[in-house]
């Protein structure tokens, strides 16, 4: 499913799940599944065999060696999955966003784009901008302060 793009799994969803919330919530959830899964099995496989050995020489037991070793060494990748799981979530949602019933502001930017209202357009743009740099920055922060080991070595 990872190589099918996000916005080609929206007709299906809409046609199951009908428009409105649950059809614009859907295609979003399906587009970070992937990159999340991915960017997990992607961590867990770059645990080093070594980094095993040297918790149990260090005299690590079989229950603290999987929960001290395994979850925080891949925890680089998967924050990075999580914020390009963000991008792909914020990216779906803009585009099933005028699959809503209630006019919001999907629907007003499609409205803008027909009648070539450049002004909207480009505000509509600014803020979508300005709402995802607002939820990255926190993310890269949170990274910074939680995997402080990310990118040395």
């Amino acid at each position: 499913m990872r190589p099918v793009p996000p916005l080609a799994r929206c007709p299906p969803v809409v046609i199951w799940a009908g428009i409105g919330e649950v059809g614009k919530i859907i295609p979003p959830s399906l587009a970070a599944l992937w990159s999340m899964t991915i960017a997990a099995h992607v961590g867990v496989l770059e645990v080093a065999i070594s980094s095993l050995q040297a918790a149990y020489s260090l005299g690590a037991s079989k229950g603290q060696n999987p929960r001290q070793v395994i979850v925080r060494n891949p925890a680089p990748e998967i924050s990075t999955g999580a914020r390009v799981a963000l991008g792909a979530c914020c990216g779906t949602l803009v585009a099933t966003e005028p699959t809503a019933p209630e006019v919001r502001a999907g629907m007003r930017l499609v409205g803008a784009l027909k009648i070539q209202l450049t002004g909207i357009v480009i505000m509509a743009i600014i803020l979508i901008g300005a709402i995802g740099g607002g939820i990255h920055i926190p993310l890269c922060m949170a990274k910074r302060g939680r995997v402080p080991w990310s990118g040395r070595g």
